[in-house]
């Protein structure tokens, strides 16, 4: 039932913004006629063209779904289920996890909610970062990583599937070896055998693609290189999609090291798993891709995911118990710091609802509030509490 309600949350989200739903417009500035040429385009773009055409998920429902309705409903619908499958995956990897690693029960909203608010699903159908398959890559990634410690066949079968989804996956490969081979604390015979089932059925099943499969031109990919550090500006837009997609999770793990190391230390295979998708993932989209678009970076995250939903309420407690034992004054200066946060965010989203500042209205908001929130927090776990100060004058 959560899943459901993320899904239509997110889903609404994406009609009432400027997303690609409406061609990056608000939607009471651009007629139906002109949203279904739109969309028309790119899903012909999608159902022709190489690399997309190796990528049939979401071009079979809507087509699929064309049949009933028209193609700008058959994608919003298609867009919303791809929405609730994600949602669905992620919960179902949350809770293999969550007993595997015997932590306390996590409401399934603490980990939608890390999921529904990442920069890339939260604007996943925005200028420019154009998703099209990708939540059904993540949906059968994070059904791999359900499986992954104890059925390493299931797991490979999964990852074959979101190779048909996106040819990326490839690139998790390694990290799904190393966290096999982690997840005991000593290697053994058998984690080794279920590492190498988990790399070499997807990896065969990759060629066996590209052989039957028409091979999209590489030729040009280099220029991206070219484009993404054209200029300052480029480059800003680069670095920040790189930030915004990654920056809050690595920001939220430090916080909770900064609480609590042991949650860190007990799901150390992830994270390995994940730094190893970041090492051979962020090079790739900075020299062969567009890294203006910014789910591209995102693929580490199918293994922080899982696990942010404990992060985020470690963090959480942690802050709000700080906050309590703070001295009235200390409150204060917390309180007028989150009244300026909210101040900028509401003056941002006042000259966005005007159309003054363009398409990157929603990016600035989540800047701010990002970089707000990451500081109140940092201070509060940082701030000497009213009970330490006290420990510290007895001393």
């Amino acid at each position: 039932m959560s899943a459901l309600v993320v899904a239509v949350l997110l889903l609404s989200w994406h009609l009432l913004m400027p997303s690609s739903f409406h061609d990056g417009y608000w939607f009471w500035r651009i007629d139906y006629i002109k949203r279904l040429e739109n969309i028309t385009a790119t899903v012909a773009l999608h159902e022709l063209n190489a690399p997309f055409i190796q990528r049939p998920f979401m071009t079979f429902i809507i087509k699929s779904l064309e049949h009933s309705f028209s193609i700008w409903y058959a994608y919003v619908i298609a867009v919303g289920l791809s929405f609730f499958v994600a949602s669905f995956c992620l919960l179902l990897a949350c809770k293999h996890l969550n007993n595997n690693y015997d932590n306390e029960n996590i409401s399934s909203w603490w980990h939608l909610a890390c999921f529904a608010l990442s920069y890339t699903i939260l604007f996943a159908y925005f200028v420019p970062i154009y998703t099209y398959d990708d939540l059904w890559q993540y949906a059968f990634l994070l059904l791999a990583v359900s499986s992954y410690r104890n059925t390493p066949l299931r797991c490979a079968l999964w990852l074959c599937i979101a190779v048909i989804a996106r040819e990326t996956t490839v690139l998790t490969l390694p990290s799904f070896a190393i966290a096999i081979l982690l997840q005991d604390e000593r290697l053994n015979r058998k984690n080794f055998y279920g590492a190498v089932i988990a790399v070499i059925i997807p990896a065969l099943f990759f060629i066996g693609l590209k052989y039957f499969l028409p091979y999209p031109d590489m030729k040009g990919r280099d220029k991206h290189y070219l484009l993404n550090f054209a200029n300052a500006a480029s480059t800003f837009e680069s670095f920040t999609s790189m930030v915004w997609t990654l920056g809050p999770f690595i920001v939220l793990g430090i916080l909770v090291w900064m609480a609590n190391r042991k949650i860190i230390r007990s799901q150390r295979n992830l994270i390995i798993a994940a730094l190893i998708t970041l090492i051979i993932n962020t090079p790739i989209v900075l020299i062969a891709t567009k890294a203006r678009e910014a789910r591209l970076f995102a693929l580490p995250l199918v293994f922080i995911w899982p696990i942010a939903g404990a992060w985020l309420k470690v963090a959480a407690k942690c802050v709000h118990d700080n906050f309590m034992r703070l001295q009235k004054k200390q409150r204060i200066t917390i309180i007028g710091i989150g009244v300026l946060i909210a101040i900028a965010v509401a003056l941002l989203l006042g000259a966005a609802l005007r159309g003054m500042l363009g398409y990157h209205d929603g990016f600035r908001i989540y800047a701010a509030l990002f970089f707000g929130t990451s500081f109140v927090a940092y201070r509060l776990l940082r701030m000497p509490t009213a009970d330490s100060i006290k420990t510290n004058k007895m001393n």
